[in-house]
């Protein structure tokens, strides 16, 4: 189709004759007349095309344009055929359309996350029905188009399509394995992203796997594609192991990113307290770890080069004596396994204390009435309870077989400094003992002897 703009002013132009080959002329009558289709030409050649104005005198001077009839676009089917590293597509040429040969384009798509772009082209002689791209990554997904061309040129590009090629396991590990936290009883992994074109799919998960030295797998655990980090739990404490990430897609597992570890010496005990339990000794006890792995005993450590161990990985109580009295003490305890190191330790501090002065009985505020005796006293330093207790006077050995004849308040804290003695019989006398107490023992006993008490 040649189109023009007729000249301004027409003047005494009648019509416009078109030249396309040797002696193949067109005229085209009517001066405004702007636009022409040459038909019957042939697909593949070049034409060299003049336009003259026509009148009844000489003709215009030529406007020469050259136009080279390239083939249309072709056709590719939709649905191609794919390998693990090939694509297939099929298709066709328009009709009429001459074609000596044609150029297959190829691109991967990058919206994975891959940065690596591959693309390529290939050009084949012949007409265009089909042809098979080679030399694909597994399981990448490619855009892919057909341009025709002959003698007169490279046509237009046809519909592109889509194909992904099949996946396969990945052929690459995870970068840069590293250990996040190392206990007794785990391990804790970060890693990097496998290489983009050593991935041959889409990575869907991970999975960490720590094995021991004879190759026995002790932990495993499956992750998803964007974690990048799992811990292994239930290891054995100072043990080695071999811990190895391996990248999964839907072809399969890939290979494997090890790295030796070694986890740290037992768990120590937790729940641990230390307590005065007489003049010289201090009870320690504690809760043994969970899991106890290899733990054999404990030690106990409470001043420079003096240790004691304990066997038993159940033991939870020891008690040290021939202490101190007056010095404090800071006890430390580790759990202990057979040629392993100890675990981190873990501290109690504890000042012994000595046996509290016996206690001050106030007599001016001793209260009674028909059937009950109040006494009140005085705390010394360092006591932490006291206790009441009460006789028939004459009888402080006698078996007791009533409270009218003789008791105890059992054991009051330190913010109880005074006790009423209740159900006594009216008329009679009483021996009263006021003991104060703390972790060291009990102190000496303040007697109320021979206390009357009213009659009814």
């Amino acid at each position: 189709t040649v189109t023009w703009t007729p000249p301004s002013p027409l003047g005494n132009t009648t019509g416009y004759r078109i030249s396309y080959t040797t002696g193949s002329d067109v005229d085209i009558d009517g001066g405004s007349t702007n636009s022409y289709t040459l038909t019957g030409l042939t697909n593949g050649k070049t034409y060299t095309i003049s336009i003259v104005t026509t009148s009844s005198g000489l003709p215009s001077a030529p406007l020469v344009v050259t136009v080279s009839l390239v083939p249309s676009a072709p056709f590719i089917d939709s649905t191609p055929t794919v390998s693990a590293t090939t694509v297939t597509i099929t298709g066709s040429v328009p009709r009429d359309s001459v074609v000596t040969g044609f150029l297959v384009q190829w691109q991967r798509d990058t919206s994975g996350g891959c940065t690596n772009e591959d693309e390529g082209s290939i050009n084949a002689t012949g007409s265009f029905t089909s042809y098979t791209i080679t030399g694909l990554e597994e399981g990448n997904r490619y855009t892919i188009t057909v341009k025709l061309y002959n003698d007169a040129g490279r046509g237009p590009v046809s519909n592109s399509v889509t194909a992904k090629t099949i996946e396969a396991a990945p052929s690459g590990s995870p970068a840069s394995i590293t250990v996040g936290t190392l206990t007794a009883n785990s391990v804790t992994l970060q890693w990097g992203e496998v290489a983009c074109l050593e991935r041959n799919g889409e990575i869907t998960g991970y999975t960490v796997t720590a094995a021991n030295s004879d190759g026995v797998v002790k932990g495993t655990s499956s992750v998803n594609v964007d974690a990048r980090q799992a811990t292994i739990s239930g290891l054995t404490p100072s043990t080695q192991y071999t811990v190895s990430v391996a990248a999964v897609n839907g072809a399969g597992t890939g290979p494997v990113t090890a790295l030796p570890v070694e986890t740290e010496g037992p768990p120590p005990p937790t729940g641990v307290t230390a307590v005065q339990d007489g003049p010289t000794s201090i009870t320690v006890t504690w809760t043994p770890p969970s899991p106890l792995g290899d733990t054999t005993g404990y030690r106990i450590s409470y001043n420079t080069g003096s240790d004691v161990d304990i066997d038993g990985d159940s033991s939870n109580s020891y008690t040290l004596t021939g202490l101190t009295n007056g010095q404090t003490y800071t006890i430390s305890i580790v759990a202990i396994a057979p040629n392993r190191p100890t675990s981190s330790p873990i501290e109690a501090q504890v000042s012994l204390v000595g046996v509290p002065e016996k206690p001050t009985v106030d007599m001016d505020n001793i209260e009674t009435s028909p059937t009950t005796i109040t006494t009140s006293w005085s705390f010394p330093p360092d006591a932490t309870g006291s206790e009441v207790s009460w006789e028939l006077t004459g009888h402080m050995r006698r078996r007791r077989v009533s409270n009218a004849e003789g008791g105890t308040s059992g054991r009051l804290s330190n913010d109880q400094n005074s006790y009423t003695i209740g159900r006594l019989r009216s008329g009679t006398s009483y021996d009263i003992a006021v003991t104060v107490f703390n972790p060291a023992g009990n102190s000496s006993t303040t007697w109320l002897q021979d206390l009357l008490h009213h009659r009814q």
